[in-house]
Order: structure tokens, then sequence, then C-alpha cells
């Protein structure tokens, strides 16, 4: 069974973690989740959408397409990486709706959300709010991998992250109803 501890960063000290190791043990495991957070302090709107305008279109496949955002995001804080993969799954999440989904298979309606969104914030917002401008014929699922690679440029590490929203589709059950 889970314990669920809701604490301020400033209560965490060597204290506490002593009294957690000792109820639980050195081998037990620990999720942090940052609930509120000041966001624009490290990745606003506006450089969410700069990063991804930074996608070369002229590169000669996907992956190549992605890169200079890649090491765009690279270069920034860590916490602007979680914080990346935090709105790209808010906006992947806000077109999982059935109205944006006819005719798409599960993945490929994935990676055609990961093209609207990677056709800049424009485009976005225009297929946001109007459904049947979702294009049938984009994919860009190299959108997905664009944290992942910058996390492990950075720190040498997996990015082993999970958005709170998920991007599958079909995650957005209000939507769907």
């Amino acid at each position: 069974m889970a314990t669920i501890l809701n604490l301020h960063l400033n209560d965490l000290s060597p204290q506490l973690l002593f009294g957690l190791t000792e109820q639980y043990g050195q081998e037990a495991k620990v999720e942090l989740r940052v609930k509120e957070r000041k966001t624009e302090k490290w990745l606003s709107e506006t450089q969410f959408w700069s990063i991804i305008d930074t996608l070369d279109w002229k590169a000669k496949d996907k992956q190549a397409t992605a890169k200079t955002a890649t090491m765009q995001l690279a270069t920034m804080p860590i916490s602007a990486i979680y914080l990346f993969a935090d709105k790209l799954a808010e906006k992947l999440f806000a077109l999982d709706t059935k109205h944006h989904a006819s005719g798409f298979s599960s993945d490929s309606f994935l990676y055609a959300r990961c093209a609207v969104v990677a056709e800049g914030k424009d485009f976005y917002e225009n297929v946001l709010h109007n459904p049947i401008e979702m294009p049938d014929n984009l994919s860009f699922e190299p959108l997905l991998s664009i944290a992942d690679v910058a996390f492990k440029l950075k720190t040498g590490e997996i990015f082993n992250y999970f958005p709170i929203l998920s991007v599958e589709t079909g995650s957005n059950k209000k939507a769907w109803q």
C-alpha cells in the first residue's frame, strides 16, 4: 500500500529523510510530483513554442527535423525539460477528442496530434478550436522523443518521467463522451 505525503519543499530535511528511511527501509521507492510551481520562470509558453519553431522541416528525415529543437532544449535547465514534456502532454491531451479523431487508429491519431503541435502555435490553436481542420495526412512521431533525448544529452541518464496527463489516444475521457 502506498503512503502519500503532502509536503512543502522546505519541509524536506535530513531528519525527515532519516525518519522515512527508518520507517520504510533504504530500498523503498519514492516518487516526487510537484503540484504547484512557477512554470514561467523555467519554461514559458512562449519558450515552448520557440523550441517547436526550431524544428527543421528542410532536414532529410523526421529524426533530423527534431534535432535542433532537441539540442536547444538540452541547453536549458533540467526543470525545463520536465516542463517541456508536461506542456507537450497538455497540448496532445487537449487534441485527444472524438471530434478530432475521425478515421484514425490509436497510434496514427497520436502521431497526427504530434504533427499538429509540430506545425506551430497558430496551426495548433486553429485545429484545437476547429476539429474539422485536423489533417489526416500528417504524422510526426519524433516530437514524442524530444524531451527524452534532450534529458539524455544533458544528464547521460534515461528520462524516466511520465507527465500527469497521458498522451495516449483516448486518455482524455471527458472529450470522448
